[in-house]
């Protein structure tokens, strides 16, 4: 059983079922945290992280009146600076926790798998897949916003992004 420290503060508002699918968070972790480093919103589960779109999924997130007043005095970062704050979404209970930016990287860490030192055998599946590596898609560049100041989401993302902001409407 993991244990959320006292000091993260709970959300009045679950986690939106289609918040991490529009991040583009992998699903092999129960906790990922969300911020906005240097200029674009991050996630991470410690393991891996990558921006994510600002227009459709950070701002009507953070911005919504179900969540914005719940932030009041939380610096997620800008992008003149880094976050003090961050939000960390429990994917397995549907509950979202506001803390201290470090704390909540220090937690993330806590819940990977201890290391070992690298096999042969996992060196060399390391290596054909680093050989065997293709390069980023237009299309992947798209759905983790880095083009978003050029190009537009699809009209499928879009349709996600409408149902974030309805589903969060509930809680005002």
């Amino acid at each position: 059983m993991v244990r959320i420290p006292q000091t993260f503060r709970l959300l009045d508002v679950p986690l939106p079922p289609m918040l991490l699918e529009l991040a583009g968070a992998n699903k092999e972790h129960r906790f990922v945290a969300l911020y906005y480093w240097y200029g674009k919103p991050t996630w991470s589960d410690s393991n891996s992280c990558t921006s994510f779109p600002l227009y459709t999924v950070w701002q009507p997130y953070i911005q919504h009146q179900a969540i914005a007043h719940q932030l009041s005095g939380c610096d997620l970062g800008s992008d003149d600076k880094e976050p003090t704050h961050a939000l960390l979404c429990d994917a397995l209970e549907a509950k979202v926790y506001v803390a201290a930016f470090e704390v909540m990287l220090y937690f993330l860490n806590s819940q990977q798998p201890k290391t070992r030192p690298m096999s042969v055998c996992y060196w060399e599946a390391v290596r054909n897949k680093a050989l065997a590596y293709t390069p980023v898609s237009f299309d992947a560049m798209q759905k983790t916003g880095m083009l978003e100041m050029f190009v537009p989401p699809t009209l499928e993302h879009l349709q996600r992004a409408k149902e974030l902001v309805v589903w969060l409407d509930r809680y005002v």
